[in-house]
């Protein structure tokens, strides 16, 4: 089973059994483009683009069947012949058991609604998959710019989690954990980068919450927090990643661990004990060293402090390094306060302890 939701946000609304070319129309001009806008948007806006040509039992049966359609494996042929019988939530499907499911479906193979019904093997699939979904949340948004037009293209994250927006600006992430704040990044060419620390989620299967982000023109340059500038990273799901680096680009005092040990014998992988996060990307830094530059014994979990273009072995622990961290994380955020340049040395050591605020001297 995969561990990610289908991606609805590509299928436009013909895919689903009942709507043509008249229908997607309509929709196209309350800017409902895909199965996506019509699993995000509440019912009663749907309603509204569709009155007079769709009744709220339709509209009903469309967005059961977006929904069914996020769960890994299901066709637009079974979401439908699922709702037909009955199941419209992910409650629903979980309640029946495998015979009554096969019941189902065969039901729906005869009456010619669907050319195969799953075997055992994909119905069983088709359950787990809906019994993950139904312990994740969904969020939904919509990105414009500052005239209020959609932004379609945008990139969209929470976490590991990505999408892009569509030709209305509208988007959706499932299969985040309710009740765990993400943070959202959105980004787009020609814009600069929208950041929201917190945003919550809901596994409500048919009322999703609803972001509203405007980007404003600007550089498209990713927004940077780093732990060796002092920044402190917020405590968000994100992506991980490892950007492997040369000697050469260390940083002054840069505080590293020697992770492995490489089979030549001649270097070791030392990482840095700063983070950084790059959009919803947390980065590492993996740095390849010559064995002859590091004061030995050199072995996996030593940490050393680069100084002076030299290597210093550091007496630290796995906890006494959150320490020194933080010390440096400190005195990355005073070397850039007005008053430290001037202050006293016995005044920067109050500080850097966690003392009273340097004032400027005249």
């Amino acid at each position: 089973m995969t561990d990610r939701p289908n991606d609805i946000t590509t299928l436009p609304v013909q895919t689903l059994e009942g709507i043509g070319p008249t229908l997607a129309s309509i929709l196209a001009d309350g800017e409902i483009h895909t199965v996506a806008d019509l699993r995000a948007l509440p019912a009663s806006f749907i309603g509204q683009v569709l009155a007079g040509v769709a009744s709220a039992a339709q509209v009903h049966r469309w967005r059961a069947m977006a929904l069914l359609l996020q769960v890994p494996g299901m066709t637009p042929q079974w979401a439908e012949a699922l709702v037909d019988g009955g199941v419209d939530e992910f409650d629903d499907l979980l309640r029946r058991d495998h015979d009554e499911l096969t019941t189902l479906f065969d039901a729906a193979r005869t009456a010619g609604t669907i050319p195969a019904a799953p075997t055992a093997g994909e119905l069983l699939e088709l359950v787990k998959a809906t019994a993950w979904l139904h312990h994740m949340a969904s969020v939904r948004g919509v990105v414009i710019d500052p005239a209020g037009d959609p932004l379609p293209g945008a990139e969209v994250s929470i976490g590991e989690a990505e999408t892009t927006t569509n030709v209305g600006g509208h988007w959706l992430i499932h299969g985040l954990d309710a009740g765990r704040p993400g943070r959202l990044v959105v980004s787009a060419d020609g814009f600069a980068d929208q950041v929201i620390d917190r945003v919550e989620a809901d596994n409500d299967s048919l009322a999703v919450p609803f972001v509203s982000v405007t980007l404003t023109p600007g550089p498209a340059d990713p927004i940077v927090l780093d732990e060796y500038d002092g920044a402190e990273l917020p405590l968000v799901p994100t992506r991980h990643e490892v950007e492997r680096l040369e000697a050469d680009a260390l940083r002054p005092a840069e505080l590293l661990v020697v992770q492995y040990l490489f089979k030549d014998g001649r270097s070791a992988r030392l990482i840095s004990v700063f983070r950084s996060m790059v959009r919803n990307r947390t980065v590492t830094r993996a740095y390849s060293v010559p064995l002859d530059r590091l004061p030995g014994p050199v072995e996996v979990g030593r940490y050393y402090r680069y100084r002076n273009e030299r290597f210093e072995p550091m007496d630290l622990t796995p906890y006494t390094v959150g320490v020194a961290r933080q010390r440096h994380q400190r005195l990355a955020r005073l070397q850039r306060d007005p008053g430290w340049a001037t202050a006293q040395p016995e005044e920067r050591l109050a500080r850097l302890l966690g003392g009273r605020p340097v004032e400027p001297t005249a």
